[in-house]
Parts: structure tokens; C-alpha cells; sequence
């Protein structure tokens, strides 16, 4: 009985690894003939360029027509025509990412542009007066606390004073 069951297991591996194996060469063949009907059909493309080209330039020159007759027809410049009316006065603005990358136009014109030339007093990432006021701050709290000695700290003070 025990050996019966693995027979038909065995049999049943074997069963699906030889159709795993046909259908992987009916993929392949089916890729062949995709690859085929490809190239036969860039080859069309390339011997019929011409016509499409003269289509597709027939295309652009009827809509530019009727862009025209529309022009004429509601007594607008291209520029008006072009213009959104949706938007006239209003700004959209398109945030991705929380705002990481934002993209806003239209709108009011108080818009902040960034100088070309910064001025020279532009303040550092830190500014060294403030970081010696900050150590020293850290020298009064350690000394409030108990933590360094009165001895301690004017030695500490000395060193900001006199570098």
C-alpha cells in the first residue's frame, strides 16, 4: 500500500514536469513568432514611411485649419486661444511625496524667487559667537547642578574669553 502511493507520486512529478517542460517550448515558439510578426511588421513601416508621413502631415495641417477657422470665428489671437479659461486667476499646485516635489502655477504674483547673488551677511549654519554663548550656558547649568566645581568653571570661561 505504502509503496503503491509513492509510485503514483512519482508518476504525478513526472506528469507535471513533462508539461512544465511542453509548455515552456509552446512559450518559446509563441516568442519566436511574436519576434517574426515584428520584424515583418517594422519592414512594412519602413517601406510604407513615406505614406505615413504625408498622413501624418495631412493631419497636422487639417487641425491647424480648424484651429484657424476657429480663431476667425470667435475673434481671439493664438495666445488667447491657448490660454486655459478654467484656470484664468487661479493657481493649481501639484504636490507629490508631502510636498517633497511641488509644482505651482498660476496664482498671485508674490511669488519668493531665489537670488542669484545671496548678501554677504547671510548667517552661517552656525554662527561661532552662538556656539560660544551656548558652551557657556552649558558651563552655568553644570555649575548650578553641581556636576564641575567653581574652580572648574572659571577655568572654562577663561578658555571662551581668552582663546
Amino acid at each position: 500500500m505504502f509503496f503503491k502511493r509513492n509510485k503514483e507520486k512519482e508518476r504525478d512529478g513526472l506528469f507535471k514536469t513533462i508539461m512544465a517542460a511542453h509548455v515552456i517550448l509552446l512559450l518559446h515558439i509563441f516568442l519566436i513568432a511574436a519576434i517574426g510578426f515584428l520584424v515583418l511588421f517594422f519592414s512594412g513601416i519602413i517601406n510604407y514611411m513615406g505614406w505615413i508621413f504625408l498622413f501624418g502631415a495631412a493631419v497636422v495641417l487639417a487641425l491647424g485649419y480648424r484651429i484657424y477657422r476657429r480663431m476667425k470665428r470667435e475673434g481671439k489671437t493664438l495666445y488667447e486661444m491657448m490660454r486655459p479659461s478654467l484656470l484664468s486667476g487661479k493657481s493649481v499646485e501639484v504636490s507629490v511625496l508631502d510636498g517633497l516635489i511641488s509644482l505651482k502655477v498660476g496664482g498671485s504674483g508674490d511669488r519668493k524667487q531665489i537670488e542669484a547673488f545671496p548678501e554677504k551677511n547671510t548667517p552661517l549654519l552656525e554662527d561661532p559667537r552662538l556656539k560660544h554663548m551656548e558652551e557657556l550656558s552649558e558651563l552655568v547649568r553644570l555649575l548650578e547642578n553641581g556636576l564641575i566645581t567653581r574652580d572648574e568653571f572659571e577655568k572654562g570661561k577663561k578658555t571662551f574669553f581668552n582663546p
